[in-house]
């Protein structure tokens, strides 16, 4: 007789307790160039519209600190063969990866979430995990009658508080073709807070809401990252890999104790004919709050094998 037995992995991510908030910013010239050379002085931070000193400050060039880059692949809503050619560029640009650089990457079916390759930068076993993720079937029959585009958001947002935590730089591709139009405020809300830069990937679904789009940049703007769009779908690493190469590290120790409230920050340069791309906010979240989340919420992998009496 053959039964089917349903593995559930859960992990519980325990949170250090807040102490020091950092921001990363990429600052550009009118041409769109990055601009080096910037001191503490050089920047106005702002929390909940009060300046507080810049208590941490640092450049990093040329990739010389560990990046992370947390990949999630959609396949409830987006054309496998559209999937399928980002996954191989992703793969293809594998060898961008600096020697402190690691990659996770996790899986969602649309009703779970598998991982496929946890933190490492062996890019043997991340090609082998790529191509995985090309052998798994996408569901992209599905209307979003039957399958709730806001269930992605929630998804890539449980993605984030599941892994383990990772030193360095936090980038996270998300490859979707389901997304609402409308904010993603949880996955916003989870990566501010647990320090990721959203560069969200548009990969063509069967069906598309026109202003889709904008949740995407909507994603972006608000963590300091940037959206993949149209043809830069294929070249979604690439361009995180850039983008994450040199940045200034700003870091202030909050006033506040924990207290589920959202703190809006806003990073400026005093400088003039510059600008600068970061994070908008930090939402804190307290013990209590932690403790009272769903284990549903923090789901990991499930997998499921036959097996014979």
């Amino acid at each position: 007789m053959k039964r089917c037995v349903v593995l559930l992995i859960l992990l519980i991510v325990s949170l250090p307790a807040l102490a020091q908030v950092d921001v990363e910013a990429v600052v550009t010239d009118l041409e769109g160039n990055r601009v080096r050379g910037l001191s503490a002085g050089d920047f106005r931070l702002l929390v909940d519209g009060v300046e507080v000193p810049v208590e941490r400050f640092a450049e990093v060039a040329d990739g010389k600190a560990g990046r992370s880059y947390l990949v999630f692949v959609d396949d409830s809503l987006s054309i496998a063969v559209q999937r399928d050619l980002v996954l191989w560029e992703i793969e293809r640009d594998l060898d961008r990866l600096g020697p402190d650089d690691r990659m996770a990457i996790v899986a969602f079916d649309g009703e779970r979430l598998r991982p496929l390759a946890d933190w490492t930068g062996d890019r043997g076993a991340l090609a082998a995990a790529l191509a995985e993720a090309r052998r798994r079937p996408a569901k992209e029959s599905l209307t979003r009658s039957a399958m709730p585009a806001i269930w992605v958001a929630d998804a890539a947002a449980a993605a984030l508080r599941s892994v383990s935590p990772s030193p360095g730089r936090k980038a996270m591709l998300v490859l979707s073709g389901g997304w609402p139009a409308g904010p993603s405020l949880q996955l916003v809300r989870d990566a501010n807070r647990l320090g990721y830069t959203l560069y969200p990937v548009d990969v063509p679904a069967l069906e598309r809401e026109r202003t889709s789009e904008d949740t995407l940049l909507a994603l972006a703007e608000a963590t300091g990252g940037q959206a993949a769009l149209n043809s830069n779908r294929l070249a979604a690493l690439e361009r995180a890999e850039e983008d994450t190469r040199s940045y200034y590290l700003v870091g202030f120790s909050p006033a506040w104790k924990a207290d589920d409230r959202d703190h809006r920050i806003e990073l400026e340069v005093r400088r003039p004919g510059l600008d600068v791309r970061a994070r908008h906010g930090f939402p804190d979240v307290s013990p209590a709050t932690l403790a009272g989340m769903e284990t549903e919420d923090l789901l990991l992998s499930a997998e499921s094998r036959e097996t014979a009496e």
